[in-house]
């Protein structure tokens, strides 16, 4: 099964907003219980935090259990911006990353869902060496599009059941622990999973991002996303 998705998220805060443009395309493949995936994709805002991913693992999927062991890939490139003088110079940070995601959920008969997940990173150097205020200011306005970019440990618990026959309401919490002891962010949000269409289903979720220990502030959030079933013959 081959599977692809893109999505933009537009931040505004000191001293610029942050756009960030996230595309992954990959696939899976069965062999009996056991099966493959294989993902690869670019995430971040090419003017601040570029990065290039790679991912692949296992995965179960049975009739009530399912889990996945996924090895992670990153190639990063950051760009700090920093005052000399009159002007401000650009200077170009290369990082590269590996770690692990590993998840393990559970369905009811009844339709109630639960999935529990952890991933963390390893990075060639030590970026608390690179100055924390510099990082958190230059790189996002928000604590929610910080913590998806310099991640170094992230863990969610989520919780979804249906309503009728086709919809779903789920709620999900994740606290992000950033590289570098950059800071903590902890993040709460709901979400309604509706069919829109005959080949789509329509996602949308709001919620709140704590920004704790180094971090700013508090960000609240909407999502939207359309999701499209397809084939190909």
């Amino acid at each position: 099964m081959l599977s692809a998705s893109f999505a933009t998220t537009q931040a505004d805060g000191a001293p610029d907003s942050v756009q960030t443009r996230d595309w992954e395309i990959g696939g899976q493949y069965d062999f009996g219980p056991i099966g493959v995936e294989v993902y690869g994709g670019q995430s971040g805002d090419p003017d601040d935090f570029d990065s290039q991913d790679f991912s692949a693992g296992l995965y179960h999927f049975g009739d009530h259990w399912r889990w996945s062991v996924r090895y992670l890939e990153r190639d990063i490139d950051l760009i700090l911006r920093t005052p000399n003088l009159e002007r401000v110079d650009d200077i170009s940070v290369p990082l590269k990353a590996d770690g692990w995601r590993v998840g393990l959920g559970y369905k009811t008969d009844g339709g109630f869902r639960i999935n529990a997940s952890s991933r963390w990173f390893d990075y060639d150097r030590d970026l608390s060496l690179l100055g924390t205020r510099v990082i958190v200011q230059r790189l996002s306005p928000t604590s929610l599009t910080l913590a998806t970019s310099l991640l170094d440990r992230s863990d969610s618990l989520r919780a979804e059941w249906k309503v009728g026959d086709q919809s779903a309401f789920n709620v999900s919490v994740t606290r992000d622990e950033l590289a570098g002891d950059l800071g903590i962010a902890d993040t709460l949000s709901v979400g309604f999973l509706t069919p829109a269409g005959a080949t789509g289903d329509l996602d949308i979720s709001v919620g709140v991002s704590e920004g704790g220990d180094g971090l700013d502030g508090n960000t609240v959030f909407l999502s939207v996303f359309y999701l499209f079933y397809g084939g190909f013959n």
